[in-house]
């Protein structure tokens, strides 16, 4: 990967978290965390990873506010970042959290039974 793809996604993170907090923190119901950005080489496309905490809208909303709200944040990288060209925007749930909870979950199932016998 070069050295300029890892410098946009992290300039990336930084204004896409920015813009969210910023303007839509409340839309989300919970904390929504931008937790990374993936951008292909070809800068034709861009991931941006996020995750959930709290008491947040079910995945339907939550997909369709990210819907709502591409352009504008498109047009808020663009002036920003002064950049030619945005890579188009997929947005992605991170579930890593949610898989070490559970994880967690069953490390201790499997050490209470372990304690039991």
């Amino acid at each position: 990967m070069t050295d300029r793809i890892k410098r946009l996604e992290s300039l990336f993170l930084a204004e896409i978290a920015g813009f969210i907090s910023r303007y839509y923190a409340d839309e989300f119901g919970g904390i929504i965390t931008i937790c990374g950005v993936e951008i292909k080489k070809n800068l034709q496309s861009a991931k941006v990873y996020y995750s959930l905490l709290g008491h947040c809208k079910p995945a339907e909303k939550i997909d369709q506010i990210f819907a709502n709200i591409k352009y504008e944040l498109v047009s808020y990288l663009a002036k920003r970042l002064r950049i030619k060209r945005v890579p188009a925007l997929i947005f992605v749930l991170d579930k890593t959290a949610q898989k070490a909870g559970n994880l967690e979950t069953l490390l201790r199932k499997i050490k209470d039974e372990d304690q039991n016998k």
